[in-house]
């Protein structure tokens, strides 16, 4: 759903949807990683974007809009055509167990065992 931020502040920004009620984006849902301030990724006044629904309704009757599960879904869709591209990644490993990994690529938390690796 497309709208435009039309006010920001420390919680997040009010989306015109065209609606009644304006949307809300929480500051939370602004971006995969974590902000401090809606400026960090440009959000600001007047600027257009793509959002998600996250819910229909919240104690205020207002939509609640998500960027950053936008941004997870392109992260995923990109793995996979990484995947079926049978391309090499590189990525930070978060934990190991025993036989087993789990690595961070493109913000998403992978598990693999350590046959599928190879150390560079």
């Amino acid at each position: 759903m497309k709208g435009i931020v039309f006010k920001v502040d420390y919680n997040g920004a009010l989306i015109d949807i065209g609606a009644k009620a304006p949307a809300h984006l929480p500051l939370q849902e602004a971006c995969i990683f974590k902000l401090k301030s809606l400026e960090e990724v440009g959000l600001m006044p007047g600027i257009e974007e793509e959002f998600l629904i996250l819910r229909e309704d919240d104690d205020n009757g207002r939509m609640i809009l998500s960027l950053r599960k936008l941004q997870y879904d392109l992260s995923w869709e990109r793995c996979r055509q990484l995947q079926s591209d049978d391309v090499v990644i590189r990525g930070k490993v978060r934990e190991r167990e025993r036989e087993s990994l789990i690595l961070i690529f493109h913000s998403n938390n992978f598990f693999s065992l350590l046959g599928n690796f190879h150390r560079h």
